[in-house]
């Protein structure tokens, strides 16, 4: 794989490419890099391109002045895809990159697949209760280029009621569907993929004994089984 960068009008945008004929966009947890997503190279079918994003903010990707919002990282990925000319492609998110990736096939971009791994956006956040130090701190290990007043103003932005999944953008998604998670997640349940795939109709489910919140680090040859058997040419 190699490392590239494109521009958006919201700052540059890094990430990791491999060539193939079928794109899929990953987008990683609050705090990661798309490097959390790199096992599955060894695993994926050889068809399959990959794009493993940084997010604003995060990792080598700029971070700029502004609020870190689930629109503006939609907004963020929409340019990504236009300037590429992705097209047709799959989005795969994990947590945070999930939330995002659902509010993206919702209504900012026409993606053919849409995987859902562990992904936030129906669940209650850290921001709704409390934005603890400790929290902070352990983000700020998870990747040498967090900075901690970006990761504290995702936080308080996901806290707000307006960002979350509603319901009915979820029950209309056109991209077909495929929720994996991990059997003992602690950061978002289990019951949560399965509220997931009762609001999206038609949405295939699969729990992965063992793993816990980022199954593509843990067990990467699982998802990507999962993966190579459900995106069909």
């Amino acid at each position: 794989m190699e490392r590239l960068v494109a521009q958006t009008s919201l700052g540059k945008i890094s990430y990791l490419h491999r060539n193939g004929r079928l794109p899929l966009i990953f987008l990683h947890g609050l705090g990661g890099t798309g490097n959390s997503w790199i096992k599955l190279n060894h695993y994926l079918d050889s068809r399959f391109e990959l794009f493993m994003v940084d997010l604003l903010g995060h990792g080598r990707s700029d971070k700029p002045g502004i609020e870190y919002s689930i629109h503006n990282q939609c907004e963020f990925i929409t340019e990504f895809v236009d300037v590429l000319d992705i097209k047709p492609f799959g989005l795969l998110g994990n947590s945070y990159g999930g939330w995002i990736a659902a509010k993206l096939a919702a209504g900012y971009v026409q993606s053919d697949y849409l995987y859902l791994v562990d992904s936030a956006g129906v669940n209650p956040t850290v921001g709704e209760s409390n934005t603890s130090d400790a929290f902070l701190d352990m983000l700020m290990k998870i990747s040498r280029y967090n900075r901690r007043d970006i990761m504290k103003k995702i936080i308080m932005s996901n806290s707000r009621t307006s960002e979350k999944l509603d319901p009915e953008e979820l029950h209309n998604l056109k991209a077909g569907t495929i929720i994996i998670w991990g059997e003992d997640d602690n950061v978002i349940p289990l019951k949560y993929g399965i509220k997931f795939h009762e609001m999206i109709p038609g949405s295939l489910f699969f729990k992965i004994d063992g793993a816990g919140h980022i199954p593509q680090v843990t067990h990467p040859e699982k998802v990507s089984e999962i993966i190579n058997g459900t995106a069909i040419e």
